[in-house]
Parts: C-alpha cells; structure tokens; sequence
C-alpha cells in the first residue's frame, strides 16, 4: 500500500511540472499551446465593428466560431483551415493551414504558427507552378502587446527586415531593410490628414496605403490573425530617400457608407473595395 501511495505522489507531481512549463509562452512565442477543441483565432478581436462580406471581390465564407474558413473570387480561391482543432497537436504541426488557388494553374500553401494573441508568428510559404520547382519563404512577425504588427521579416527580397513605427494607434513609418539588396531599401511615412477619418471597419490595405509588402500573405490579416488595424485611414503615403529628401507621393480617396464603414478607397497604384 504505501509503495503504491508514493508511486501515485510521483506521477501527481509530474503531471504538476509538465503543466506549469506549459505556461511559460511569451505573446511572440512559438505554438499556440491551445488544446484540441479551441481556437485561439477571433477576427472580432480585430474587425471590432463586424466582419466585411467581401474585400475586393472576395467574398468571406465564416465557420460557426467565426472564423474565416474560405475567400472565393472570380480567379483566385483562398482555403483556411484549423487543423489544431481536429487532430492531436504536435510540435510538427502548423495551427493553421491557408491555400491560395489560382486558375493560371498556381498554387501557394502557408503552414501558420500562431503566437499566445491569436496573430501569425512564423510561416512557412511554399509556391507551386506547373511543373516548375516549389520556391519557398519564410515568415517571421513581432506584435506589440496591443496587438499591433511591428516587425516583419521575409526571405524574400534579399532577406527584408521590415520595422513599423505607430503613434497613437496609427503606422507613422515603415522602414524597409534588404540585409542583401540594399537598392531595395525604403522608408515610409504615413500621413492621416488635419480631419483625421475613423478606420471604423478596421480595414488594412497593407500593400498600398502602407509599402508593407505581404502580398498572398495579406489574406491573413482579413482572417484577423495579422494583429490589429490603425485608429485612422491614411491619406497619404511619402517616400522618404536616404538622404532624407521626399520622392514620392500617393494619395488615397476613401469612401465611406452611412454607417462610416469604408466601401472604397481609390488611389494610383490601386483600389480597394469592401461590402459589409
């Protein structure tokens, strides 16, 4: 009886000092540590004022938690999937699995590690074309304890490092570092305007407004798993040269409906639309 009573004391211990290592995860740290079952993934976390129906010709497709499960347009389909909730975690094992189809035969599979806030912290792209070699990419990202993304690192583009500054909720700068291909070096500075305009439906035109470059991996922010977006709409975007001179200019025209929800946004490079 007592060697039995010490041999369970043993084991009750044990199982006590697995779960307290369990919860040593830092807010940019690796897996999500999220059991079978539950998801760590809440785009109202992010879209505060409701999710949009669609977002340039994408129409969202949500799960019965949610979450965005599909973004369908007339060339591209984007599939996301949860594989943490219906299977064992392992070490191995992304938290979420998003695939871009293309009808130009082309397809891109992201495995997604998600950090302690719900938000991407590493993925791994890889690129298929026909019958070409895959390429592959490597993501990294840093949030602020707000949620907010402020640093991105890509293999592509020469090893990009890309640092995002805010102020008061909103991106101010975003520098751009090739730590291999220096002619790829940037520096944007975003302006908001004297009568600053309310981000009410919590959109982020990452590429365009703000020279933060992520293209398919963009479509993770409308699943609400790239942090959080700005307090304001950027009106303008300037380009800053090394020298500290300013070379470039693009405005953006937003309009909003009457709930103040942006339905539009027209600008030089491009065009962003949303329905709600």
């Amino acid at each position: 009886m007592m060697k039995n009573f010490f041999l369970c004391l043993v084991l009750m211990l044990s199982c006590a000092g697995f779960v307290a290592c369990g919860d040593d995860d830092d807010d940019n740290g690796g897996g999500s540590g999220t059991p079978e079952g539950t998801s760590l993934v809440n785009p109202k976390k992010v879209f505060t004022a409701g999710m949009p129906k669609t977002v340039d010709g994408y129409r969202l497709t949500l799960d019965d938690q949610g979450r965005v499960t599909k973004m369908a347009s007339e060339w591209e389909t984007v599939t996301i999937e949860y594989p943490i909730d219906t299977r064992a975690a392992k070490l191995s094992s992304p938290d979420v699995i998003m695939t871009v189809k293309n009808k130009n035969k082309w397809e891109i599979e992201f495995l997604i590690t998600l950090n302690n806030q719900g938000f991407v912290s590493h993925c791994e792209e890889t690129y298929y074309y026909k019958d070409e070699d895959p390429e592959f990419t490597l993501w990294d990202f840093e949030y602020s304890k707000d949620g907010y993304l402020q640093k991105m690192v890509c293999s592509e583009g020469g090893n990009e490092t890309t640092t995002i500054k805010y102020s008061g909720g909103d991106i101010t700068d975003v520098f751009i570092v090739s730590k291999e291909d220096p002619s790829a070096n940037a520096h944007y500075n975003i302006v908001y305007g004297s009568q600053s305009i309310e981000n009410k439906g919590c959109v982020m035109l990452h590429d365009i407004t703000f020279g933060i470059d992520l293209d398919e991996m963009g479509f993770a922010y409308y699943a609400g798993m790239l942090g959080k977006a700005t307090k304001h709409l950027p009106v303008t975007r300037v380009e800053t040269l090394e020298d500290g001179t300013e070379d470039f200019y693009e405005s953006f025209e937003w309009e909003l409906n009457a709930d103040n929800m942006p339905v539009s946004m027209s600008a030089f490079d491009g065009r962003g639309e949303f329905t709600w």
